[in-house]
């Protein structure tokens, strides 16, 4: 309800964020469409437009919604799909499975994988791309490392202190979204709609 502006938190100079749906039955009182909607409002006046959509996008219907039909939504509007799941062999599956989903929504948009909490070990890591390059080549595949400092901040809700995490997250979002001097039309949908600013699902 009301101004889309208004509903927005910044939590500091360079960050702006807008919460979701406060419990997982408030999904079936909002269409994705209007989800939609505050998203291309957002991306008229901001740069980049970030969206987390979790992991769930099965087409699994109830009373004429979508159980997941927001987050399909998201998914098929995105300029850029970034999946993020852990260095197990487990996370890895469960990445390429998610890729698998998102392709068949969005096959225009540029897929990059992250893997987190990813080990140190330099074999280990290829060992890791390896796997996923086998079934999938991505724009560009990531590493995060573990930090303590991630856990310290969940716990007390605030922003990740400066750390190893930190700086590989930034690495990976300039690699995604690197600074730009010129205004180049980003693709928002199937060829017709247009924006400044990409919409990233997550």
């Amino acid at each position: 309800m009301g101004e889309v502006d208004a509903a927005i938190v910044r939590p500091s100079r360079d960050l702006e964020v807008l919460s979701g749906l406060p419990n997982v039955g408030a999904w079936s009182q909002v269409r994705p469409s209007e989800v939609v909607d505050v998203l291309e409002a957002l991306a008229r006046t901001r740069r980049y437009v970030v969206v987390n959509v979790a992991s769930r996008l099965e087409d699994v219907g109830r009373g004429g919604r979508s159980r997941y039909g927001i987050s399909r939504a998201v998914v098929s509007e995105a300029s850029v799909l970034v999946g993020v799941g852990p260095a197990t062999p487990v996370g890895v599956t469960r990445l390429l499975g998610w890729v698998t989903d998102v392709r068949a929504m969005n096959p225009g948009a540029p897929v990059y994988l992250v893997v987190n909490r990813a080990p140190r070990d330099a074999f280990r890591r290829a060992e890791l791309e390896q796997e996923i390059r086998r079934t999938f080549e991505p724009e560009r595949v990531s590493f995060l490392p573990h930090d303590p400092r991630v856990e310290a901040a969940a716990w007390s809700g605030d922003i990740v202190a400066y750390g190893p995490y930190i700086k590989a997250v930034g690495e990976v979002a300039v690699t995604i979204a690197p600074p730009a001097s010129s205004t180049t039309q980003v693709r928002r949908a199937a060829g017709t709609r247009h924006s400044r600013s990409p919409v990233i699902a997550r």
